[in-house]
């Protein structure tokens, strides 16, 4: 394994034991938990957005302003023949596409405010298979001068982008309340990013476009800045034991 993933998986790893000892510190003051709200709640949650297609979490009030959530967002999926212009072209292509970042992860969330409606989210995702990949190519035949090339003539470019961690640290603010004590049904947001790392592109092609190789390690340098990936998750919680 590379030194620079072992060092980030390590970084990783003192984030959650940090993390842990901070709950651990905060279960030391119990009598601080009425406070704020009632330990002995829990919740489900149903999420959607940029992370997730559909994302199920499970929730538990900590002592002090804690609360800790495991869950799966479920983010694989894929298009087919999918026939556009992008509004601006006159020809149109045909695009596939596989997206394929499920992830499980473990938050820790802390209120800002008295009643939790703020908080502050923190925690770990781990990525089953970090990656967007696809394929494009011409929908119909194409004229230069006299001659007409066919789209299978002509060739498909393919290509993605992968993250090599597994591991991805993630950052953030909740709005709404992932628990709430004084009712059923609760609805929060999630606004944050996830640190993946520098990206990796793959590009190849066939027939007349092919040998397209010599680029992705151009655009794989040009895009190695661009290390978060924004997170804006909306979220549906049942809670249990309300008062």
């Amino acid at each position: 394994m590379p030194q620079k993933t072992l060092r980030h998986n390590g970084l990783c790893w003192l984030l959650l034991v940090f993390l842990s000892l901070l709950q651990l510190g905060a279960a030391g003051q119990s009598d601080t938990c009425s406070l704020y709200r009632h330990c002995n709640t829990a919740s489900f949650s149903f999420s959607t957005g940029s992370s997730a297609l559909a994302g199920l979490s499970y929730a538990k009030d900590m002592p002090g302003r804690w609360a800790i959530r495991y869950g799966i967002d479920f983010m694989d999926f894929s298009l087919r023949k999918w026939e556009t212009n992008f509004n601006r072209f006159a020809y149109y292509a045909s695009i596939n596409l596989d997206v394929r970042q499920t992830a499980l992860t473990a938050l820790w969330d802390y209120s800002l405010t008295h009643n939790g409606g703020i908080r502050l989210v923190g925690g770990m995702a781990f990525f089953f298979n970090n990656q967007i990949s696809g394929s494009i190519k011409l929908r119909d035949a194409v004229q230069f001068n006299d001659i007409a090339f066919e789209p299978d003539e002509l060739g498909y470019v393919m290509g993605g982008v992968r993250y090599n961690l597994l591991f991805n640290p993630y950052l953030g603010l909740g709005l709404g309340h992932v628990i709430d004590a004084n009712r059923r049904v609760s609805i929060s947001a999630d606004l944050g990013a996830y640190y993946k790392g520098a990206p990796e592109i793959f590009v190849d092609g066939t027939s007349l476009i092919r040998n397209n190789e010599h680029n992705a390690k151009v655009l794989t340098r040009n895009l190695s800045p661009y290390r978060w990936y924004p997170v804006v998750n909306i979220r549906i919680g049942f809670s249990f034991n309300p008062e």
